[in-house]
């Protein structure tokens, strides 16, 4: 339910600028894709913190 109430309060586009590039999309969108990206970069960094201490015995 709270996720329905974000996404239609955030429908209004935005403009994103990463070095060269330029992007529209709806503010909703670019919520869910940086939640993914903060996701996919914590998952990672768990997997290489915990493969690291297998390695050394702890």
């Amino acid at each position: 339910m709270l996720v329905l109430i974000i996404i239609l309060q955030n429908t209004e586009t935005v403009t994103t600028r990463l070095l060269f590039v330029q992007i529209s999309m709806p503010r909703a969108l670019l919520l869910i894709v940086m939640l993914a990206v903060g996701f996919g970069v914590g998952s990672l960094l768990t997997g290489s913190i915990y493969r690291r201490r297998e390695r050394l015995g702890e």
